[in-house]
């Protein structure tokens, strides 16, 4: 059960339903895409997956990385609900990487001819053989996007807008600095709580990190659905995100 000793507020009941809502909205919009995908080979869902990924282009490669952003955000309910913040923490960071991962692969189009970055990403990411391949490197993917900072500030490929300063602080949890680990201490007992944390306003303050990186997630989401269906990206899916960011007290919706 949920390690939590607190009611919860009205707004964080909302905040969760349109969370759950947001889980399925983004279920169907995989299968709408792997449904687009299929068509366009004129292929059925299971060949498309299972058999081998005949094209293995940045198409399929987004879809998959949706699969595995939803996972993780599910993920993170969890270990939330269960007072699991350091984990949590972890987990918003490979969130955030998978974002990157999503719009890195989206841009592909502004990229220089001469530049195979986005090659060597394809390549390594289908690999049977993971021993051979190399991943091109984090920074050289962040900086790709950093490029595209000069594009008008509602571009969904904009690195600053999407994720901005958050996956430093988060590196700190995937890296176990002192003062991250230092979060699981409480004071008042003397002890290290490695068992989950039962403090519902501590919680709360987490919480808000998972809501945001959903919110990052969704904007995400609709830049895809923009590139596969060639809609304005602030359409429902944007909606219904502003909606989710209002909710949860995340502040002013960025533009």
């Amino acid at each position: 059960m949920p390690n939590e000793n607190r009611k919860r507020a009205p707004s964080d009941e909302q905040t969760e339903l349109l969370f759950l809502q947001a889980m399925k909205h983004m279920d169907a919009t995989i299968k709408n895409l792997l449904m687009q995908l299929c068509e366009s080979q004129g292929r059925v869902t299971g060949e498309v997956i299972v058999g081998g990924f005949s094209q293995k282009g940045p198409a399929i490669a987004v879809v998959l990385k949706l699969v595995q952003l939803v996972s993780n955000l599910r993920a993170g309910k969890l270990l939330i609900d269960h007072g699991y913040i350091y984990e949590l923490r972890t987990t918003i960071r490979m969130l955030y990487e998978t974002i990157e991962d999503v719009l890195f692969l989206l841009s592909r189009h502004h990229a220089d001819s001469k530049d195979d970055l986005h090659q060597r990403y394809l390549n390594s990411f289908f690999a049977e053989d993971q021993d051979k391949v190399q991943y091109p490197k984090r920074y050289d993917i962040r900086g790709f996007l950093k490029k595209l900072e000069n594009n008008k500030r509602d571009d969904p490929t904009s690195w600053e807008n999407a994720i901005g300063g958050l996956y430093r602080f988060h590196s700190q949890y995937v890296h176990g600095r002192a003062t991250r680990i230092m979060d699981l201490y409480d004071s008042k007992k003397d002890r290290f709580r490695t068992a989950g944390i039962n403090d519902g306003e501590y919680l709360a303050q987490h919480r808000k990190g998972l809501w945001l990186v959903c919110f990052v997630a969704m904007y995400c989401f609709a830049a895809v659905r923009a590139a596969f269906k060639g809609e304005d990206w602030k359409s429902d899916i944007w909606a219904f995100a502003e909606r989710f960011f209002e909710t949860a007290g995340l502040g002013a919706v960025p533009d």
